[in-house]
């Protein structure tokens, strides 16, 4: 273990199951930090997602709302199948239909998208969820898996986060090569481990020489030439981090330290975290997708000193749930949001049971 490993429990992480509900005793919460708060209710989440969230087809919508109807959104298909495939790891009527769905939507270049553009880090998760979907039992075709990951391994190579479009989108987050991208490993990873010919190595280093150097302290700025933090997308790439810090590689366990202790230190005393951040403070509305992602990344680098944080995200979780088990997307929204419900739900489990990094979502 090298001096920037020191403060990380490299052990912690080593003793995780592959069951995401392996009762990790160094993961429990039964001390002080959790009296008198709540947590979201796995369960009424759970059913929200398999039947409010997911359409009879097999897609899977963005947000519940009738005033604000959500669209299919591929990649909150491939981060359910994630989900759903740790929690039951057994054929499935509802996985089975929306792993279908989700190989029909890939288009001929072999991506996944929305609003007429191929992402490359929804073509991620989708490909990590049909792959976690075929470990649980379920049915991925191999030609598909193929596809989405040769659509990967081109925008990586050509350091861009779309496939061609007919008209350059509108410039966000997400149409950049940025921050969030890092978590492109995990499917970069899940492909090469399955198949054996998927240039991880290769991949991965050219994700890092582009993306590890907009890390600034525990943040991660949006793209090169900003100074901004989009504190989804930095969290995103946090998760990319825990996987290649499993993976063994020796530069990312100080960014990723240095980002669980930062999120904790702008967390406010009710849970929530700011959207956005310059360095030196926060702005923009309460999400509930971050605050679930920073619960998980604690309970990945040292459950026991975020204790007290994980707690209090989990109790800003609940205050979002609605009576349906779904969680609005921030108190000021009446969208009640699909991939925020999906991270809250791991989140939960995991700060309960212990986390299993080959589950994350």
């Amino acid at each position: 273990m090298t001096p920037s490993d020191a403060s990380f429990p490299a052990n912690r992480v080593a003793a995780s199951s592959g069951d995401p509900l392996h009762e990790s005793v160094t993961a429990r919460r039964e001390g002080d930090e959790l009296s008198g708060r709540r947590e979201p209710d796995v369960g009424r989440m759970l059913e929200w997602l398999r039947s409010a969230a997911t359409d009879a087809d097999g897609s899977v919508r963005s947000w519940v709302n009738p005033e604000h109807p959500g669209y299919p959104y591929p990649e909150a298909a491939g981060l359910l199948l994630t989900l759903l495939a740790a929690v039951e790891p057994r054929p499935s009527p509802v996985r089975e239909a929306i792993a279908r769905r989700l190989q029909q939507d890939i288009s001929p270049r072999g991506a996944v998208g929305r609003g007429g553009l191929e992402y490359a880090f929804d073509t991620a998760m989708a490909l990590h969820g049909l792959h976690a979907h075929a470990q649980a039992g379920g049915r991925a075709q191999l030609e598909a898996l193929d596809q989405l990951h040769g659509f990967i391994a081109d925008r990586v190579a050509a350091r861009s986060a779309l496939g061609a479009a007919a008209r350059p989108p509108e410039p966000r987050w997400s149409t950049s090569w940025g921050c969030h991208l890092i978590k492109l490993n995990l499917a970069i990873e899940t492909y090469d481990g399955a198949t054996g010919r998927g240039r991880a190595d290769e991949l991965i280093e050219q994700l890092l020489a582009s993306l590890l150097p907009l890390a600034r302290g525990g943040r991660f700025v949006i793209h090169a030439g900003s100074e901004l933090t989009y504190l989804h997308a930095s969290c995103y790439a946090l998760e990319g981090l825990t996987r290649l810090h499993r993976r063994g590689h020796p530069d990312v366990a100080a960014p990723l330290v240095a980002g669980a202790r930062w999120l904790a230190a702008i967390q406010d005393g009710d849970g929530s975290l700011p959207a956005w951040h310059d360095g030196a403070r926060g702005s923009g509305p309460r999400p509930a997708d971050i605050v679930a992602q920073s619960v998980r990344l604690w309970a990945i680098v040292d459950p026991e000193r975020y204790a007290a944080s994980i707690a209090r995200g989990l109790d800003y979780l609940a205050s979002l749930q609605t009576p349906a088990g779904g969680l609005r997307y921030h108190p000021g929204s009446a969208d009640v949001n699909t991939w925020s419900t999906i991270f809250a739900a791991q989140a939960t489990l995991w700060a309960r049971r212990g986390a299993s990094l080959e589950t994350l979502a």
